[in-house]
């Protein structure tokens, strides 16, 4: 499996997620960091993605979890 996070998804989607975080947490480096985790989660399940949308639904669900319970 490829670790890396493609490039389309940051391009496409982490200005918004980062935006949705900060609506959560005004700090900017702790919401980087939940984006960032965001990303290395939706890695692991990368192959159930069927479109952009998909995608982006799927990433600000790992987002909102990880907004709620850091921990997880």
């Amino acid at each position: 499996m490829n670790n890396t996070i493609p490039k389309d998804w940051i391009e496409n989607h982490f200005e918004y997620l980062l935006s949705y975080a900060q609506e959560q947490i005004p700090d900017r480096s702790q919401a980087e960091n939940l984006v960032n985790e965001t990303f290395r989660l939706a890695l692991a399940a990368q192959a159930t993605f069927s479109s952009d949308s998909a995608l982006r639904k799927c990433l600000t669900a790992i987002l909102k979890n990880k907004i709620s319970d850091p921990k997880k």
